[in-house]
């Protein structure tokens, strides 16, 4: 894309000839065909026209006989003066040709010759300063010549009193020169791109504080004042509702609350919901105004496409940061207006409740084994054969309950007692052959292979930088016909803006699909029409990104369709399905090991917890190595039996969906002891008292275990400001999981009043910093307009008194 305006020059020495070809070149631009004529008053004198010199005499004093303009808007140029100065200078006199394109005339008022006139009497005088010549000591004529398609002014300067011994400018001394010309035609439209933009973030900024106020007043079912046209429909409301609670966990509490401020994370976030925003169709209007202006201005400047363009991106991520700011305000407010807070004197009475409490709880053991016995029972088997299955699912699952104590048990109700009795006898090869059941005879702790959240409590805990024992094997289904995929991808709605994001999803969705590479183009190509967006403009980079996708890991996951039906009304469902399986890899779990074993000795054995060492059982499974340190392998087979019991139990659990008391009542007492300000060894200690006064017999490690990870999750929510907390319903069950009566709330949580009242400051004082920026863009415009009216004021005072 060139400038429009176009500068060339040339000089003349003084010499004889150059003289005489001064002479001529004023001639000529004064009166060759296309030069826009004066309308001068001058008198003919005693030169005949139908002589050669009388010819050129006539032809330049006669009414509109030639082009030529000067300083003064009053002054009338007599060609011949003109000639017979030139023709005797004994300067050097420098030729100007300064041009337009007609469309950029056109649409910067250059379409006369006053405007030409006015434009040169602006300029010429910093011209000369320029080129090293005091205006007071310059001369200059023009005459304006209009071309179709290519309007342009002859520029002639010259000293009235020669100094200047060299007439060649150097390359700045030309660019500045140009420049001169360049701010002087643009100032004009650049007063009106600069209130069009103005005007244009103004609609931008209202919209979407509308757009924003409205979903987060939806929350509490307070309708706000929003025309119609602006309300977001459901599926709009639903995302903001989403990134509204997501930012709320990820942005601090501490330090200033600005984008550039952020965490790299937040700010990635921000972006996208910022950009989400202006794509929204509430935005379409506003925003083409704003990149068109913001594109015809790089213009003037810039002679690049690729720089214009990178200059108009640049120009939409400042619009993009200013709405990101007003979103933190935003949220921060939305956060702490859903706020939950410790009532510290409540807990306090919890605390003491807890601690003089003899009720015990079922641990997950005594669960398994009173379901047990009552299935037993209801398939009638007498007491020894009972007894001969508790001793088979004991030595199986590792369980430490005595017999007495199972025999002790009362019977509960029981649904699903068949396929119950089928999961025992995974257990118990008496009870397979008595009831002649077709069950695996296999124990569930055998299952060898380590998922991704075992790997990750495993790899943090002790710091691993080997590479994961397993594979993620990824399973694409396509679930509809390819035909109806590529219909409704031509069929899109594409945002010129922001086409090239939407077109390179659409290359990765037809990829994931195994749509034929020319499909693909013919697709893309069918899209682009259908949006008035030329295919061939767009060719190259569509060549380009075809490639870069089929050669490189792009996913077509549910985030990438989602971002598509959001940017340009996609009516589809996910066409995929997107499964992942976990494929053990031997060589990768040895490698663990080995590092393993170097990391772990006398001083960090104890603090393995059973999750740890389950996943350690695990990779020892898999690789089939002998471990090299004896103080892991020694705990490991001191501790292996019981934490089967862990493995075992857990499946049991998770199949007979046993509600496991143990765990939850730990989780939820250490949540709420957590939150009030206990540390993590305060929280161990008040516990395994607990434990001790009710004999619920809970080991110690499994209390550990539960703290550690409450408060490794409450330290992580500290850093945006949050803390660990119950729902009111949490709070109220845990209560009466340990029969504890006549206890408070342990929080405050956010009444509808008060966040009424926290979004109703929301709604005034959100994106107050981009109304600051607005009327200030606003104040700003104004004052250029009026400088440059006081400044042609002073110009016309001064024509005047020169005159």
């Amino acid at each position: 894309m060139n400038s429009p305006l176009i500068v060339k020059m040339r000089f003349k020495t003084p010499t004889a000839t150059n003289q005489k070809l001064n002479r001529n070149y004023a001639t000529y631009i004064a009166t060759r065909p296309g030069t826009v004529m004066n309308n001068t008053k001058s008198v003919l004198d005693e030169f005949s026209p139908e002589t050669a010199a009388g010819h050129v005499k006539y032809a330049s004093e006669r009414p509109g006989s030639h082009g030529l303009f000067g300083k003064s808007q009053d002054e009338i140029i007599s060609l011949t003066t003109i000639q017979n100065e030139l023709s005797k200078h004994k300067g050097i006199v420098w030729q100007y040709i300064i041009s337009l394109r007609g469309d950029d005339a056109a649409n910067l008022g250059f379409e006369k010759k006053g405007d030409w006139e006015r434009f040169m009497r602006a300029t010429t005088d910093q011209v000369f300063k320029e080129m090293g010549i005091n205006s007071s000591n310059g001369k200059w004529v023009a005459a304006y010549h209009e071309e179709l398609g290519h309007p342009h002014v002859h520029l002639m300067m010259w000293e009235k009193n020669p100094l200047k011994e060299e007439g060649k400018l150097d390359r700045k001394e030309m660019r500045n020169v140009r420049n001169i010309f360049l701010k002087h035609i643009a100032k004009e439209e650049r007063q009106q791109l600069n209130i069009l933009k103005t005007i244009s973030r103004d609609n931008i900024g209202e919209v979407a504080k509308q757009l924003l106020d409205k979903s987060v007043l939806s929350l509490v079912g307070k309708e706000s004042d929003i025309p119609n046209e602006i309300k977001l429909d459901p599926k709009q409301l639903k995302t903001v509702y989403a990134e509204f609670n997501q930012l709320a966990e990820m942005i601090p509490t501490k330090g200033r609350l600005a984008y550039g401020y952020m965490p790299e994370e937040v700010k990635a976030e921000l972006n996208n919901f910022s950009k989400w925003i202006l794509n929204q169709p509430q935005f379409k209007s506003e925003m083409a105004n704003y990149l068109e202006a913001v594109q015809k201005l790089a213009k003037f400047h810039l002679k690049d496409e690729q720089k214009i363009e990178d200059s108009t991106n640049n120009a939409l991520k400042d619009l993009e940061k200013r709405l990101s700011n007003q979103i933190l305000k935003s949220v921060d407010l939305y956060r702490k207006s859903n706020r939950v807070e410790v009532k510290q004197n409540n807990v306090l009475d919890f605390e003491q409740a807890l601690l003089n409490s003899k009720a015990p709880i079922k641990s997950l053991e005594k669960q398994v084994t009173e379901v047990t016995k009552s299935l037993l029972l209801d398939k009638g088997l007498n007491k020894n054969e009972m007894v001969k299955v508790f001793e088979e699912l004991k030595e199986n699952a590792g369980m430490e309950i005595t017999l007495k104590e199972f025999l002790s048990i009362n019977k509960v109700e029981v649904t699903n007692v068949e396929s119950k009795v089928s999961d025992l006898a995974m257990y118990s090869p008496f009870l397979k052959a008595k009831f002649n059941l077709d069950v695996p005879s296999t124990n569930l702790s055998k299952k060898v292979s380590i998922n991704k959240m075992e790997w990750e409590m495993l790899k943090r805990s002790l710091d691993l930088k080997s590479e994961p024992p397993f594979e993620v094997v990824r399973k694409l289904e396509l679930l509809v016909e390819k035909k109806e995929l590529t219909q409704a991808l031509s069929n899109m709605i594409l945002s010129e803006h922001d086409m090239r994001n939407t077109v390179f999803k659409q290359l990765i969705i037809m990829k994931e699909a195994n749509i034929d590479p020319i499909k693909q183009l013919s697709v893309l190509k069918t899209c682009l029409e259908k949006n008035n967006i030329p295919f061939e403009s767009q060719s190259n980079w569509i060549d380009q990104q075809v490639s870069k996708v089929a050669t490189q890991k792009f996913m077509a996951g549910q985030n990438v369709w989602t971002k598509l039906e959001n940017e340009s009304g996609l009516n589809m469902k996910y066409p995929f399905s997107n499964t992942y399986e976990f494929s053990p890899n031997r060589e990768s779990a040895i490698k663990v090991l080995r590092e393993v074993e170097m990391k772990v000795d006398k001083s960090n054995l104890e603090s393995l917890s059973p999750s740890h060492i389950k996943s350690l059982q695990k990779l020892i499974d898999l690789s089939k190595v002998t471990l090299e340190n004896p103080d892991l392998k020694q705990l490991l087979e001191r501790k292996g039996q019981k934490n089967q019991t862990i493995i075992n139990l857990n499946a049991l659990n998770a199949k007979w969906e046993l509600k496991n008391t143990e765990r939850t009542t730990l989780n939820r007492v250490a949540t709420v002891l957590i939150s009030s300000g206990m540390n993590e060894q305060q929280v161990i200690a008040a516990l395994s008292k607990w434990n001790v006064n009710t004999q619920s017999q809970i080991p110690v490690k499994n209390i550990e275990a539960v703290v550690k990870a409450v408060n490794s999750r409450n330290l992580e929510m500290e850093r945006y400001g949050g803390n660990v907390s119950l729902t009111k319903q949490e709070y109220r069950y845990m209560l009466s999981d340990l029969k504890l009566s006549g206890l408070k709330d342990g929080y405050n949580y956010p009444k509808e009043n008060v966040q009424i009242s926290v979004i109703t400051d929301l709604w005034k004082g959100a994106f107050k910093g981009l109304r600051d920026e607005i009327n200030k863009s606003e104040y700003e415009a104004q004052r250029s307009l009026r400088r440059r009216l006081m400044k042609e004021k002073n110009n016309e005072r001064k024509n005047s008194r020169e005159r």
